[in-house]
């Protein structure tokens, strides 16, 4: 049984929440290229003769490792400098500037696809 000692620190709480909406528009952006460049769908249930292109495989393994390597950094800095508050404040950044790039790649993405529909 686990035990805790009243609320979680502040910190912690806006930590959970900058993590998870500043790391999705990194997630969408690279979804929706992968989606276009290679457009084969994935099977929405675990069944034994389901098929993902290795390709969309990989590149699915990349973007989280991406993901996950650039939002340590601030875990980094926060233990390196012992200060809990630079976490929180580096992946709102980090949020923030990857929903710029997203809405920033949204019409060159919509290009894309249009050159790639069929006729």
């Amino acid at each position: 049984m686990i035990q805790s000692e009243g609320a979680p620190p502040a910190w912690a709480l806006l930590g959970a929440f900058s993590l998870h909406a500043g790391i999705a528009p990194f997630f969408l952006a690279a979804g929706n290229l992968v989606s276009i460049l290679n457009p084969r769908p994935a099977a929405h249930t675990l069944q034994r003769g389901g098929h993902l292109s290795p390709v969309s495989a990989l590149a699915g393994m990349v973007i989280f490792s991406a993901g996950a390597g650039l939002f340590a950094l601030p875990a980094l800095a926060a233990i390196r400098l012992d200060e809990a508050w630079l976490l929180p404040a580096g992946w709102a950044a980090l949020g923030l500037s990857g929903l710029a790039a997203y809405r920033a790649s949204l019409s060159r993405v919509a290009g894309l696809l249009a050159a790639r529909r069929e006729p």
